[in-house]
């Protein structure tokens, strides 16, 4: 028969091999990193916003004026509206300077001048590339 100080222990072993399976069953996405596979060669330039190849930047908006400083890198539903994304391509200028804004929820707000963020009202920041 086990002591209660066993149990205990015992129980507090379980835990800790439990939170151990937790952390191994699937990896978080929430990161960034390299998805190329060794020995291929990328020719496309990435920013936060959109993939730049040949001189030109392409994005996804929202098809709505209103929501024209929606931009993602991804294709989706325009997180203001839900309408389906599309995608826009225009020539990438290396000097131009883009905004977006500081809350991590609002990070689909791009303009290429400064301002407030039409959602929240902060202060848009400058995008380091």
């Amino acid at each position: 028969m086990k002591t209660d100080m066993e149990n205990l222990h015992e129980g507090h072993e379980q835990s800790e091999a439990e939170v151990k399976m937790d952390s191994t069953q699937q990896p978080s996405h929430d990161h960034q990193h390299d998805h190329t596979m060794e020995g291929e060669t990328m020719h496309v330039e990435s920013i936060s916003f959109g993939t730049v190849q040949d001189g030109n930047l392409t994005y996804y908006t929202c098809p709505m004026e209103s929501h024209s400083f929606v931009r993602m890198k991804d294709p989706g539903n325009c997180p203001e509206c839900g309408m389906t994304m599309v995608a826009k391509t225009e020539p990438f200028d290396a000097a131009q300077q883009y905004y977006t804004c500081p809350m991590p929820e609002h990070s689909h707000v791009v303009t290429e001048e400064p301002g407030t963020c039409p959602v929240c009202k902060m202060d848009l920041v400058p995008i380091e590339n």
